[in-house]
């Protein structure tokens, strides 16, 4: 969701109400994307294993696991949900800058 999260950060950066649009750096979005997200992964594969996890496993092409119809609607519809929270909070997080800057530095302006 990390990838989804970020291309709706840029998809909204042009649609800010502040006429101020956040820059989104090509050297930033490349360090992020291609190596933040993957070390997050590589910290996960370095946690302690679980011993019975592969008795939780299913036999392989066990019939009786099956997915449903509406699987990948529902699956796509989650991802874009749980990524579309990071990428508004990163617009209110740049707005309320943007408040706390016209107060601090341009008050005439605002009166």
């Amino acid at each position: 969701t990390g990838y989804v999260s970020y291309a709706f950060v840029v998809v909204f950066c042009p649609c800010s109400v502040t006429t101020s649009i956040p820059f989104v750096p090509t050297l930033g979005s490349l360090l992020y994307l291609q190596v933040l997200i993957p070390f997050l992964g590589f910290s996960l594969t370095a946690t302690r294993e679980d011993k019975q996890s592969m008795e939780r496993v299913p036999p392989k092409n066990d019939e009786t696991v099956v997915f449903s119809k509406g699987e990948g609607r529902r699956l796509i519809l989650h991802i874009c949900i749980r990524a579309l929270f990071p990428a508004v909070a990163a617009q209110i997080v740049n707005l309320v800058a943007f408040g706390f800057l016209m107060i601090a530095f341009e008050r005439d302006f605002l009166l």
